[in-house]
């Protein structure tokens, strides 16, 4: 997790399972994050512009510390892809310095799900699903839906759909103020979305600001979605939330296959030693 008093000077900090031990500060500051692996060492975070690559290594004192730190997607770099991928550039969205990497893509973890914001088509303020290969270093725009707004979110176990908080379902999008929930296939460049909460559908009593879901979830067995509830139209800082809500996707009708038992045997661990007791 993150902990600091602004988002700017937040830090990674290792948290104890059994929280019996206060937080190892590794002392790395990073605004959004922590892309944590569920299955090996790596941990991916961003200072804004640039992505950046770090995995776990437990000392023989048992204190961990993050190490073979390194940048794997630099904003300028990054453009200069744009040029040469169908879709981006001239027509698409205009994309902004900063990057927020949301998770590794299960059950192997060799796939970077991240946000890439900018301003869309129709000049409101957007974000694209993109997904980064960490074996061959290449790049690709999961979404492309470039007058809406599609944020990752959590990704369901068996890597095939990840959470977008999206507005597609608006006459026009509404600068990611008016947002609910959609299961995304991951290899459907934006299609055969589900949506899975109707919050922006409705107001506040006596009011014009609209509900929002927001920041969701999914359990490791890919039966629960956890999501926050947000509002429109305010002055609060990303994120903020005025509730957390259950979805139950069986009670719900919705099979989401979540991959249980899925063949692992090919996952590479960065570090082979077992995780310490408590951690």
């Amino acid at each position: 997790m993150t902990i600091g008093p602004t988002r700017d000077s937040a830090t990674i900090q290792i948290v104890y399972k059994d929280l019996d031990k206060p937080a190892w500060n590794t002392g790395i500051i990073a605004h959004e994050g922590v892309a944590v692996s569920r299955h090996t060492w790596q941990l991916a975070w961003t200072n804004g512009p640039d992505i950046h690559y770090g995995e776990i290594v437990y000392g023989d004192d048992g204190v961990p510390n993050v190490e073979n730190i390194r940048v794997i997607l630099n904003v300028d770099e990054l453009k200069e892809r744009d040029k040469t991928i169908p879709g981006e550039g001239v027509g698409a969205t205009r994309y902004l310095d900063y990057h927020e990497p949301q998770n590794w893509r299960p059950p192997y973890d060799r796939e970077l799900i991240f946000s890439r914001y900018g301003t869309s088509t129709t000049d409101k303020y957007s974000c694209e699903v993109w997904i980064w290969n960490m074996d061959t270093d290449s790049v690709k725009n999961i979404s492309n839906r470039h007058e809406y707004y599609d944020e990752p979110e959590g990704v369901f176990p068996d890597g095939k759909y990840t959470l977008v908080e999206c507005d597609m379902y608006l006459p026009i999008s509404q600068h990611a103020q008016i947002l609910d929930l959609y299961m995304m296939p991951l290899d459907s460049a934006g299609n055969n979305m589900v949506r899975l909460t109707h919050f922006g559908d409705y107001k506040m009593p006596n009011s014009d600001v609209t509900y929002k879901a927001n920041q969701g979830v999914i359990s490791e067995d890919g039966k629960y979605m956890l999501f926050g509830e947000g509002r429109s139209n305010t002055n609060d800082q990303p994120g903020t939330g005025f509730g957390i809500y259950l979805f139950d996707f069986e009670a719900a009708g919705i099979n989401v296959n979540p991959g249980v038992g899925a063949d692992t045997s090919k996952i590479d661990p960065v570090r082979s030693s077992s995780l310490p007791e408590g951690h």
